[in-house]
Formats: C-alpha cells, sequence, structure tokens
C-alpha cells in the first residue's frame, strides 16, 4: 500500500497541487494585467462581473478586428502580464486558452471570452472572500492523507518483516516435519500392502479429522436428545394434558 502511495498517489496529490495554482496565479494575473493596465475595473459596484467592461476588454485584445481573440493575441496578453519566475509563457497560453475556447476551434469567441472572464471574476471573488475556508479544506484533506500514509510507512515496514518472519518459520518447521512423516507413509504402505496415495490423502485425512469429527456427531446428537427431552416436557406440561391421560388410563 505504502508503495503504491509513494508511486502513484503521491505524485499525483503533488501534480493536482502544482496545477491547481498556477492556475490561480494565471488568472488572477490576468485579471490584475486587465483592470490596472487596459480597461480598468471589470465589477460593478455591488461586485458582479460588468460584462460591458469585458466586452471593451475582448475589443482591445482582439487586435485584428476577426471578432475572435487568437493564440497569438492571447500570448500578447501573457507576456505583458507580470506572472513572476517559474511560469512559462507557452505553457501559460495553452492553459488560459484551453480554459476560454469551449469548442476548442483555437480560438475565442466574443460570448466565450465574456463567460469566461465572468467566471474568473466569480471565482477570484469567492476565493478572496472565503480564501481560508474553501481553498484550504483540499489542501488539508490530502495533507492529513499523507500524514496517515507516513505515519503508517513504519507500521508497514514493521508488519512485512512479522509476515517474512512467519513465512521462514513454517517453510523450517514443514522441512523438519515433511520427510519424517513422509517416511512414515511410505513404511505402513509396505507393511499393509496399500498404496501410499490412498493412505496420504484417504487414510491420513481420515486418522486426523476423526477425534473433532466424533466430536462434532457426538455434539449434534445430545443436542438432538436435548431437544426431544424438552419437547416431550412441554407436551406433558399442556393445559389439559393430565385429563387427556387419565381418559386414556379409563
Amino acid at each position: 500500500m505504502n508503495k503504491m502511495y509513494q508511486t502513484f498517489i503521491k505524485p499525483w496529490i503533488e501534480h493536482t497541487r502544482k496545477e491547481r495554482a498556477l492556475k490561480v496565479q494565471l488568472i488572477s494575473g490576468v485579471l490584475d494585467h486587465a483592470q490596472n493596465d487596459m480597461v480598468g475595473r471589470l465589477l460593478k459596484d455591488d461586485g458582479t462581473p460588468d460584462k460591458d467592461a469585458i466586452k471593451r476588454l475582448f475589443g482591445e485584445v482582439d487586435s485584428d478586428g476577426s471578432n475572435n481573440v487568437s493564440r497569438s493575441e492571447l500570448e500578447k496578453i501573457v507576456k505583458e502580464t507580470h506572472f513572476g519566475r517559474g511560469v512559462d509563457s507557452d505553457e501559460a497560453v495553452t492553459k488560459l486558452l484551453h480554459d476560454l475556447d469551449v469548442n476548442k476551434d483555437d480560438e475565442i469567441s466574443e460570448n466565450e471570452f465574456v463567460d469566461g472572464f465572468t467566471k474568473w471574476l466569480n471565482s477570484n471573488s469567492n476565493q478572496a472572500a472565503s480564501s481560508k475556508s474553501s481553498s484550504h479544506e483540499p489542501h488539508q484533506t490530502w495533507e492529513e492523507v499523507e500524514k496517515v500514509m507516513e505515519g503508517n510507512q513504519t507500521k508497514g515496514v514493521s508488519a512485512w518483516l512479522e509476515a517474512l518472519a512467519y513465512v521462514f518459520l513454517g517453510i523450517i518447521m514443514l522441512s523438519l516435519l515433511a520427510e519424517p512423516l513422509i517416511h512414515s507413509v511410505q513404511n505402513f504402505s509396505e507393511a499393509a500392502g496399500i498404496s501410499s496415495f490412498f493412505i496420504s490423502f484417504i487414510i491420513v485425512p481420515l486418522a486426523t479429522n476423526f477425534r473433532e469429527a466424533t466430536s462434532a456427531i457426538k455434539e449434534a446428537s445430545h443436542k438432538k436428545s436435548s431437544n426431544t427431552s424438552h419437547t416431550m416436557y412441554e407436551v406433558s406440561h399442556v393445559p389439559g394434558s393430565s385429563q387427556i391421560n387419565n381418559s386414556v388410563d379409563s
């Protein structure tokens, strides 16, 4: 179990964390750049996304006026955004395009752009309002899983060693006891003139299980006799049974 965790589960957890953190960083960076350096505030006074402002942003990003944002136009915005170290621009463009391009035609239409930025703004607002309660719960859950798995690592090793010790002990006992038993079966077979196969698979199992079989039969017989006695006792104490017996005797 620990080997499977180290090989598959833990790398997947780390990859998922990095992907989530990178996506949050990219979206926050693009939104900050758009609001600070391009069209200004993208939210209304009540905190909801301003779709008119998002459409104006779309018009600025769509530099060639094709009513679609191409990969190269999105790449220009990414390069103008200061994400900091560790962010590859090509990877950032690919992830943002994947999130915005719903119909997967490698272009972002105005509706896709507005819907995508609306989703980003709502998500960003929710994270700002309850960042500790919402964003740390999945991390805390996976951290608890890691602690449990790492805590069981030592126990798992000791359990494996103990199991191997029992296996080797069983092999040693089998090696010591099997040969005398084989010789005894062969000697009995030669003396009685009976096939060793018959002795090994019929007589020996019957002999080893005879005691358990007789005990089970005796117990079953005892239960049957007890049930019979109990039944007769109940019949004899049924109301009116004495009158029936007297009438039969008369």
